[in-house]
C-alpha cells in the first residue's frame, strides 16, 4: 500500500502560499579558475567526489553549453522577447549588480582586464575583470575609509593611492596596503539571458 501524502502536499502549498513575494538575499559572490582561487587563501577546502553515487565528476555539465544557447536552444521556456533582446550575445557572461527590480550587467569578456568604477543606489563601486575564466567581482573602493581607485596594470589591479598590487578576491598582494582586504559587494554572475529574464529594466556598462 503507497502513503498518502495529501497532508504533507497541503502542508508544503501553504508555505508556497507565506513565502510569494519573498526574496532571497544576494551574497557577495565570485567565480574564478581553481587555480586563481588557491592563490588566495590556498588552505581552500574542496568538496569530496566520494559521494557513493556513480557519477562522472570529471566532466564539465557546461561544456558546449554556451553554443547550445546561441543556435537557440534553451534548457528551458525563455519568452520571445528576451531571446530577441540582442544588446549582448545571449550566452555573455555577465557580472550584475541589483535591487530587486533594476539590474546592472557588467559583460566580463567585453571589459576584459580591468578595474571599472561606478555607483550603485547611492553606493561607489570597483568592479574587477579578468579576462581569465571569464571572473569578476564587486567591491567598495575603499580601505579603512580611504577611498582608493584602481587600475589593471600587469597581471594586477592597482590602486592610485598607494601603488599596492591587488588580486581577484580583493586582496592586497604587494605594496604599502599588502594583506588589506576590500569589502565584497552582493553580485551574481551568470549568463546575459537569464539576467534579461528576471529584470525588465537593465542598464549595460562597457566600460
Amino acid at each position: 500500500m503507497r502513503p498518502c501524502r495529501t497532508g504533507s502536499r497541503r502542508a508544503a502549498r501553504r508555505s508556497w502560499a507565506r513565502l510569494t513575494g519573498a526574496r532571497l538575499q544576494v551574497l557577495p559572490s565570485r567565480i574564478a579558475l581553481y587555480e586563481t582561487w588557491l592563490a588566495d587563501p590556498p588552505d581552500t577546502l574542496v568538496l569530496s567526489t566520494e559521494t557513493g553515487l556513480v557519477r562522472r565528476y570529471e566532466l564539465d555539465a557546461f561544456a558546449g553549453y554556451a553554443e547550445i544557447l546561441e543556435d537557440g536552444r534553451f534548457p528551458f521556456t525563455v519568452d520571445q522577447e528576451v531571446q530577441d533582446d540582442d544588446r549582448l550575445p545571449t550566452a555573455a557572461i555577465v557580472l550584475a549588480l541589483d535591487d530587486g527590480a533594476r539590474a546592472v550587467v557588467y559583460p566580463l569578456e567585453e571589459l576584459g582586464n580591468a578595474a571599472v568604477h561606478d555607483s550603485f543606489e547611492g553606493q561607489d563601486v570597483v568592479i574587477f575583470s579578468s579576462l581569465d575564466g571569464h571572473a569578476g567581482a564587486v567591491f567598495a573602493p575603499a580601505v579603512d575609509g580611504m577611498p582608493l581607485t584602481f587600475a589593471w596594470d600587469d597581471g594586477a589591479w592597482v590602486d592610485g593611492e598607494t601603488s599596492s598590487r591587488w588580486n581577484l578576491g580583493g586582496r592586497a598582494i604587494d605594496g604599502p596596503l599588502a594583506g588589506s582586504q576590500l569589502t565584497a559587494l552582493p553580485s551574481r554572475t551568470a549568463f546575459w539571458f537569464s539576467i534579461r529574464a528576471v529584470f525588465e529594466t537593465i542598464d549595460i556598462v562597457r566600460e
